[in-house]
């Protein structure tokens, strides 16, 4: 399957175009798209989706294809709403590698009500390492009800998910799992000037999973009861209900290595 590639903007959406499937949930639909300057460009267009693309690398995870931005979202006096990158599972979302930066929304952008779901950076579908992004989700416009929810971040250089200015922007249930230069102040949320929300009392966050130590650390409301699962998804296997989020709403629990042996992903519940 050939590649978009080497254009100012591999796929445009711009001047008010709606309800446009760029990709689909069968791999036929899958759109490989690299080395652009941007990959996908989002310009005064709403209710778009963007499904199943392999945003900087193609089928055979090929390392070195990607684009300065992955997608690039861009509207004036929120001209850029309910674009919808990924989906409802795991066969909706995109795979990002490579890219300078994943998702940006453009500074001094207005953009409203984005759904950024079951996406994966810096890793496969099926859980193998893949480059990761130097950042993953760089908001540098205004932000607001936004959704990023059921993500995996995955060898990411700076920061997962980073934003500047917005309010009542909702981030649930995302798995944060390696970081190339802990060192260098990167993060995984890293706020300036907004806030932080979880989605809903029934949703928090895992921020850090040690794959040698077992320990997994999360943030969720305050001194709430956490409940682990195995998988990617809401009904997996449940692992433990013995966990409560301090006054500051962050938690920490050590798997057994019995628990680490049969992992393969990790969601969580707010009860």
């Amino acid at each position: 399957q050939m590649c978009i590639r080497d254009s100012q903007n591999g796929i445009l959406i711009s001047d008010g175009a709606s309800l446009n499937d760029i990709g689909g949930p069968n791999t036929e639909h899958t759109n490989i798209i690299c080395k652009n300057t941007h990959g996908i460009s989002i310009q005064n267009a709403n209710e778009n989706f963007i499904i199943n693309n392999r945003i900087g690398t193609n089928f055979n995870d090929f390392p070195s294809l990607g684009n300065n931005i992955g997608i690039n979202i861009n509207g004036n006096n929120d001209d850029a709403y309910k674009n919808v990158i990924g989906g409802n599972d795991v066969d909706h979302g995109n795979i990002f590698v490579g890219n300078s930066i994943a998702i940006q929304f453009h500074q001094g952008s207005i953009i409203n009500d984005i759904n950024i779901s079951f996406n994966f950076f810096g890793i496969d579908k099926h859980d193998l390492n893949l480059t990761g992004n130097d950042r993953d989700i760089y908001i540098l416009g205004e932000a607001y009800g936004s959704l990023i929810n059921n993500n995996i971040f995955n060898n990411t250089t700076t920061n997962s998910i980073d934003l500047s200015a917005g309010e009542n922007n909702f981030f649930s249930q995302n798995i944060f799992k390696n970081y190339l230069n802990p060192t260098n102040s990167s993060v995984p949320i890293h706020l300036v000037e907004a806030n932080f929300f979880p989605n809903d009392p029934q949703k928090a966050n895992i921020t850090s999973y040690d794959s040698k130590t077992g320990i997994v650390k999360g943030i969720a409301y305050p001194d709430a009861d956490i409940q682990l699962y195995r998988g990617l998804e809401k009904g997996n296997i449940f692992i433990t209900d013995q966990i409560t989020s301090d006054a500051n709403g962050n938690w920490t629990f050590t798997l057994t290595s019995s628990e680490m042996q049969h992992i393969n992903g990790l969601s969580v519940l707010q009860s």
